[in-house]
């Protein structure tokens, strides 16, 4: 399974998103196992991804930029609640959640800083 992704709009250029599954059957996080991809994003941008996660389950996002920017990772429910964040001045996030239940999270990972990034972004 792939990331869903979208741009929000900043620039009007679009950002590439190359990905593969890691796993099979996890037994916890993401539904469809092990997901990790990179991406580039430019000076103010950001973006999101759609993952399902599942219930009552230690699930985890990371993301790893390549240390020219700085980098934010928001976690937002289907109703669009935040849910968890790590948004101090580095490019590298981490964020840990459980979920109620099984659902799709939207995840966005904006780039704060005043240079693009390149980034690998993994969850469990």
């Amino acid at each position: 399974m792939k990331f869903a992704k979208a741009l929000v709009m900043i620039t009007v250029a679009a950002v590439g998103l190359n990905v593969m599954t890691t796993g099979r059957d996890a037994s916890a996080g993401a539904v469809s196992g092990p997901q990790s991809g990179t991406d580039r994003l430019g000076a103010q941008q950001r973006i999101y991804y759609d993952v399902m996660f599942r219930a009552n389950e230690f699930s985890q996002i990371v993301v790893r930029g390549d240390g020219s920017s700085d980098l934010d990772l928001y976690v937002y429910d289907e109703q669009g609640n935040l849910i968890c964040s790590d948004q101090d001045g580095t490019d590298i996030c981490k964020v840990s959640f459980q979920a109620y239940f099984t659902t799709t999270f939207r995840i966005y990972v904006v780039n704060a800083g005043n240079r693009s990034n390149s980034y690998q972004i993994e969850t469990n």
